[in-house]
């Protein structure tokens, strides 16, 4: 009986606890039946979501897709492809509506790299037009000079100041080289310029400069050791000489500056020394140029303030096409001029009126036949300096500039006050000044100095003086 009772008591507690583990089973069971469909929701709904981004992103990157090219810029074409302040390359982006940048090649500094993107079909394009920018660079050339060793001292300067001055103003490279024997003045020392040939003619023009004024130098020396007096100090070359000693052609033609790029994209840097019209003016090139020409003016009013001076080179007669040396009314200074006009004097020929047109500065002068002085071939050496230009595109409203659009003209350029502004040579053409002839150069002129540039071309147009010639865009 009580080995039954046990024994029922022990089902009786097998069967609870069974029912115990079964009913726990059955709630663990279902709460984990239950978290998985919670689970399996949430993961239905975060795959929706990440599907629908999922076809965002898709429909973007079919909307939006992008090629990436890599144009290879030689450094010297570098300027040329991004332009003065950028207006090249920013150019070329808005026309094909691409994004370039540039980054280093690796170690290579001779060559950048310019990264396209944008869409295949504007990718392409803007790659094209890259190499037409760099296949339209000038090419690069390499020329040696030679010069004695005595003038290797005024090319480089102190300090090397005057050999960058001319790599600044050429736009060239030039390289003295180092070896060689140097005792000897007469020596020749190579001298090698790379650049345009453009770049290196200017450059041996500025050598040229430096073996005149080593000539001029070496005339004055053996005048003083001849015991010969100068006509006035501060002179490069003595006046008193005999002009057979001086070598400098007696007959020397004056040449005409070139206008010719300062800059990789083209620019030059001018100012405007006198205004006839918008369709025909003046300029001069800032350099060395306009300093040694400062230098000379002061020289030549030196030397014909002088009396005696004038009345030994008093020109006898004179004719159209003649250089001489003449005074300008308004600062009493001396200049180079050339004879454009004569209304003689039946009476008296020293009375005759001669019109001077002033070879440096651009500016017309009427003086009398007996105020006018022969000019000295050593002032033949500088080529003038007044550039005769015209704007490009524009012709007058009306068919005539008119006096308004002639004074904005001059007050845009700001004439005669040696602010520096930029011009691009369009075009060139020959005309017959004083029978003799000159290079008129076609250009555009961009006022730097504002916060905005000021193409001044299109402002007179904008004003209403102006229109664009249609039969000139060359």
């Amino acid at each position: 009986m009580e080995k039954s009772s046990v024994s029922i008591l022990s089902n009786f507690k097998f069967s609870r606890i069974a029912l115990l583990l079964a009913v726990g089973l059955s709630a663990t069971v279902s709460s984990l039946l239950f978290y998985l469909a919670f689970i399996k929701k949430d993961d239905l709904e975060e795959q929706l979501q990440l599907s629908r981004k999922g076809d965002r992103k898709s429909q973007q990157v079919a909307t939006s897709r992008q090629t990436v090219i890599h144009v290879n810029v030689p450094k010297s074409a570098v300027g040329v492809v991004i332009g003065r302040q950028g207006s090249t390359i920013k150019k070329v982006q808005e026309q094909t509506n691409t994004k370039i940048k540039f980054e280093e090649k690796g170690l290579d500094v001779e060559e950048k790299v310019a990264v396209i993107r944008g869409s295949p079909e504007n990718a392409q394009e803007a790659e094209n037009l890259l190499y037409q920018l760099i296949n339209e660079q000038p090419q690069i050339l390499t020329e040696d000079v030679f010069v004695p060793v005595r003038v290797c001292g005024r090319i480089i300067g102190r300090n090397g100041d005057t050999i960058r001055s001319m790599c600044r103003v050429s736009g060239a490279k030039i390289t003295l080289d180092r070896g060689g024997d140097e005792r000897d003045p007469d020596n020749q020392k190579r001298v090698t310029i790379r650049g345009t040939r453009d770049q290196i003619d200017i450059a041996i023009s500025l050598i040229d400069e430096k073996l005149v004024e080593d000539e001029a130098f070496r005339q004055k020396i053996s005048l003083s050791s001849s015991g010969q007096t100068l006509q006035h100090r501060g002179r490069p070359l003595s006046i008193g000489a005999p002009l057979e000693e001086v070598n400098v052609p007696l007959h020397r033609e004056l040449q005409q500056e070139l206008l010719v790029p300062s800059a990789a994209d083209g620019y030059t840097e001018i100012y405007v020394s006198a205004v006839e019209d918008p369709g025909s003016f003046w300029v001069q090139t800032v350099g060395t140029k306009s300093v040694q020409l400062d230098k000379m003016v002061e020289e030549m009013t030196e030397f014909y303030m002088q009396q005696c001076n004038q009345e030994l080179n008093q020109v006898s007669e004179v004719v159209v096409g003649d250089t001489v040396a003449a005074p300008f009314e308004h600062d009493h200074c001396w200049y180079r001029g050339i004879v454009v006009d004569i209304q003689e004097d039946d009476y008296n020929l020293d009375e005759s009126e001669v019109t001077i047109h002033f070879v440096d500065f651009g500016d017309y002068c009427k003086l009398k036949r007996k105020e006018l002085c022969s000019l000295l071939p050593i002032y033949k050496v500088l080529p003038f300096q007044a550039i005769e230009c015209q704007l490009a595109w524009l012709q007058p409203k009306g068919g005539v500039w008119s006096d308004e659009a002639i004074n904005l003209f001059e007050q845009l350029t700001h004439v005669a006050q040696w602010k520096v502004l930029m011009a691009k040579k369009v075009s060139s053409l020959k005309k017959q000044r004083s029978q003799r002839e000159v290079t008129v150069y076609v250009i555009e002129v961009v006022d730097t100095n504002e916060p905005q540039d000021i193409n001044i071309g299109l402002e007179l147009v904008q004003k209403g003086y102006a229109m664009v010639n249609k039969n000139n865009r060359s």
